[in-house]
């Protein structure tokens, strides 16, 4: 998984500035209220237009613009005819520097290139050189460009001209819109009165240090783009002004999000995106999603891919801070802060007053290679991590609600670790449970090793999106290896996962890893005993429910003792010994008391060949620890089932047709309403010589 990408391609602005610098360079100046195009345009002949002063300049020349309202640049292009070509043409205030110079040139809409395939280029990367950069101007009719290559936009105010809601147009008016192209920078910009703030769907293309506030859609989109760094900007106060689902706002109505990453309809292959970086940003006080991935829903085989969220910031909004319903290969979400304020936060949008009080993540199992870690957050996520390709672990979590629990490696704060939570600054206590709390060295993950102020990171990184800095504490223990032949396979499923659990491995020991059989949906991790403590679920629905060990193709003899929780399920439950990935194997029923062979015919049938059987060996609501054996003998396959792991042998089957030399270990319940089942709080397969 890459998540440094951006830093390798965020070198290409200054190394193609570098060599690209001018010879020699001319300054053009203009003056709408006292100048004339037939002048020379020097400083004290300026021109009166900044069309005029564009048809003139070449690249590495700056345009200096006195005070005034000046009309913008809107030029068609075609592919391979350039704007600017080798280096930039920079257009910026003649007199001072700051707001009050930028807030006394105003520049109408600037806008280049159409939309079209034939000017998204090979690849995406455009088809004709801007190399233009407008610089601490205001801009009152937004920035579009599609095709372009190289586009800067630094220290501006943009505004869309109004309006912003009421009908589909005004909503989704954007203040700067770029796609098609390759290597665009918005950087240092006031963005506000628009729909939406930035929309990316080009290549290499980077929103750094914005204020992104007071608009009426999202504030940054993301639409099938690539190779995108978006840092360090300031994102609140969205609000389309009605409620989602009113009649008054009906065929425009949207969800305000802060940040919006999708694959756009209608989901061609190659319109994913890619090597997303979310770094450093605040977001808060939007009408719906602090940030949200979304999949295409109609092609669910396409998957965005490497999408990292890190050192952010995220305050109360009235959605999800981070809502993530699939459709994202490679995704991590590390050192962040979720700041949760005791009353929510109450903000003033241009249509009312709103209030947010949700800093939940959520990350469905539909999503693959996911890492969460070192964060602080508002809750448990629960069962998104009951997948073998998930790491979820050392966060440090200020809530914790009914039928949660704490993972081994995570860390519950009573009190908020910020010293100042309505600050939204981050700022840890000196003596927060966050501090050390985090990890460099847990399985399949990256350290970060700066913090959102560019700080470094210590041998015992803390929590959450900034570090305490002057401090050396002594680096972690390294998680413990296997060592020796592995004979002992254990899961008391306290991490929450379904994957290996390091904290387990030792000496001959190693972890279990899960995953389900063949057309059955994954299991999760869930609090399934009186006593609180985590345990392998089925996911809803009535019937069949079955999932494996992911180790285990090689198994032959064994003994597996299993903790089982019966909630009211007389439909079946238990072990399947030597299964294969379809689940085929000895189906042990503890519920029903049987023994059985169970193949999939070739018509996708399944058949039950019983073995032996008995009374119930798990009542309805009983919690037992069943110790079962198999071993392949002389005169077959031998399977012994003790009912309370005390050393006797309640049920014996005997397969003399040895139909199953091999294979894994598996846990299955059959439901009759999808609410009874059995679940499964502790597993330990020993392997027998």
């Amino acid at each position: 998984m890459r998540v440094d990408a951006a830093r390798q391609w965020t070198m290409f602005f200054f190394i193609s500035a570098v060599l690209a610098a001018p010879v020699a360079a001319n300054d053009w100046h203009v003056d709408a209220h006292e100048g004339r195009d037939a002048n020379a345009g020097t400083r004290t002949a300026p021109f009166q237009t900044l069309s005029q002063a564009v048809r003139k300049a070449q690249g590495g020349d700056t345009i200096l613009l006195m005070p005034g309202v000046y009309d913008g640049i809107i030029e068609r292009m075609n592919p391979g005819k350039h704007l600017f070509e080798n280096d930039y043409v920079t257009i910026r205030p003649a007199e001072g520097d700051g707001e009050a110079a930028r807030d006394n040139v105003k520049i109408g809409r600037i806008q280049l290139g159409v939309r079209g395939s034939n000017f998204a280029g090979p690849d995406g990367m455009g088809v004709f050189d801007a190399y233009l950069r407008l610089q601490n101007v205001t801009l009152t009719d937004g920035v579009y460009a599609f095709g372009a290559r190289h586009l800067e936009v630094v220290d501006c105010r943009i505004e869309r001209i109004g309006l912003w809601a009421g009908d589909n147009e005004a909503i989704h008016k954007t203040a700067v819109q770029l796609g098609g192209g390759s290597y665009h920078r918005v950087q240092g910009c006031d963005i506000t009165n628009t729909g939406i703030g930035v929309s990316l769907s080009g290549r290499h293309q980077q929103v750094i240090g914005c204020r992104i506030h007071d608009i009426t859609h999202d504030g940054i989109r993301v639409v099938s783009g690539r190779h995108i760094l978006i840092e360090g900007n300031d994102i609140y106060h969205l609000d389309d002004g009605v409620n989602d689902g009113d009649e008054a706002g009906k065929g425009w109505n949207k969800h305000c999000d802060g940040i919006h990453i999708f694959i756009p309809g209608p989901g061609r292959d190659g319109s994913e995106c890619v090597d997303i970086v979310v770094r450093g940003n605040r977001i808060f006080a939007c009408e719906s999603q602090g940030l949200i991935i979304s999949p295409y829903l109609r092609r669910p085989e396409l998957f965005s891919r490497d999408i990292v969220i890190e050192n952010n910031i995220f305050g109360p909004s009235s959605g999800w801070a981070i809502n993530v319903p699939g459709g994202v290969d490679g995704l991590t979400i590390r050192h962040n802060s979720f700041v949760n304020l005791p009353d929510g936060l109450t903000f003033q949008t241009r249509f009312r007053e709103l209030h947010g009080d949700n800093t939940s993540v959520r990350v469905t199992p539909k999503c693959r290679n996911v890492r969460i870690y070192n964060n602080i957050l508002t809750q448990q996520l629960g069962s998104a991590a009951g997948l073998q390709d998930w790491y979820v672990g050392h966060n440090v979590l200020t809530a914790i609600r009914k039928n949660q629990f704490l993972r081994r490696t995570d860390r519950l704060a009573a009190e908020t670790p910020f010293v100042d939570p309505h600050a939204l600054d981050g700022r840890l206590k000196p003596d927060s449970l966050a501090v050390d709390a985090g990890t460099r060295q847990a399985p399949s993950i990256e350290p970060l090793e700066t913090d959102r102020a560019g700080a470094s990171r210590d041998a015992r990184p803390d929590a959450g999106a900034m570090e305490i800095a002057g401090r050396s504490p002594q680096p972690e223990p390294p998680f413990a290896v296997a060592s020796g032949p592995v004979t002992t396979f254990v899961d008391d499923f306290s991490d929450g996962d379904l994957s290996v659990d390091p904290t387990l491995t030792g000496t001959n020991t190693m972890g279990l890893a899960w995953r389900p059989a063949e057309g059955f949906a994954p299991w999760n991790v869930s609090l399934v005993t009186g006593d609180h403590q985590p345990g392998l679920s089925m996911p809803r629905g009535k019937g069949m429910k079955m999932t494996l060990t992911e180790q285990g193709e090689d198994w032959t003899d064994l003994a597996v003792t299993v903790r089982f929780l019966n909630r009211y399920n007389n439909a079946g439950g238990g072990l399947l010994l030597r299964a294969n990935g379809r689940g085929e194997g000895y189906m042990v029923d503890l519920v029903a008391g049987t023994i059985a062979v169970r193949q999939i015919g070739a018509d996708g049938e399944e058949r039950l060949t019983p073995l032996a059987s008995t009374s119930p060996l798990l009542g309805r609501t009983q919690e037992a620890q069943v110790a079962v054996t198999i071993r392949d003998t002389s005169r077959g396959v031998v399977i012994a089932v003790d009912q309370n792991n005390d050393g006797s042998v309640e049920l014996r089957a005997l397969d003399d047709k040895r139909h199953f030399k091999q294979g894994r270990i598996g846990v299955f319940t059959e439901s009759a309403n999808g609410s009874h089942r059995t679940d499964v709080a502790s597993v330990e397969v020993t392997l027998q010589p």
